[in-house]
């Protein structure tokens, strides 16, 4: 049994930790870090959400979903925040009268420079001290985790029903 020295445990000590722990942690962090960057630019979440929505335009509130990997339920809670404070509009979609369209507005379009601006020194940060290469192995390794998880969840998925 280990003893833990001075209130501190560092999950990244221990070999047997959970990736998940780990991963909070370091998001935590990285967020927190986005949070300090982005004082003053009228929101203090969903800056991703946001920058997303300003770099396509034009998008579905499905599409968000699926790639944020969220239910239905919490994108509709996000798109109001920032429908609420004026940075995107939802319209519905011409085609689909299930769907909506979420296009940013143009107060979004000028916070959405300072969020890119963010995330790249963030990044820049976070992978302060590797090679190129070095980062190139971390995303294909977090890609295949990723592709290796959902071969996990879609099993379980498959069994329940």
């Amino acid at each position: 049994m280990l003893t833990a020295q001075k209130n501190k445990i560092n999950p990244f000590e221990t070999k047997d930790s959970p990736l998940s722990l780990m991963f909070n942690m370091l998001f935590k962090k990285y967020y927190h870090a986005a949070e300090q960057q982005l004082v003053g630019a009228e929101l203090d979440r969903y800056f991703y959400v946001l920058g997303l929505i300003c770099k396509h335009e034009k998008i579905t509130q499905q599409c968000l979903a699926n790639c944020l990997q969220i239910d239905k339920a919490t994108m509709v809670r996000v798109i109001d925040y920032l429908t609420d404070k004026g940075l995107v509009k939802r319209t519905p979609h011409s085609e689909d009268r299930r769907a909506y369209i979420i296009s940013p507005t143009p107060k979004g379009l000028k916070i959405a420079p300072k969020i890119e601006a963010t995330f790249s020194q963030l990044n820049k940060l976070a992978f302060n001290g590797f090679s190129a290469e070095e980062k190139k192995m971390f995303i294909e390794f977090m890609n295949r985790m990723d592709n290796n998880l959902s071969d996990v969840t879609s099993n379980i998925s498959v069994q329940k029903n």
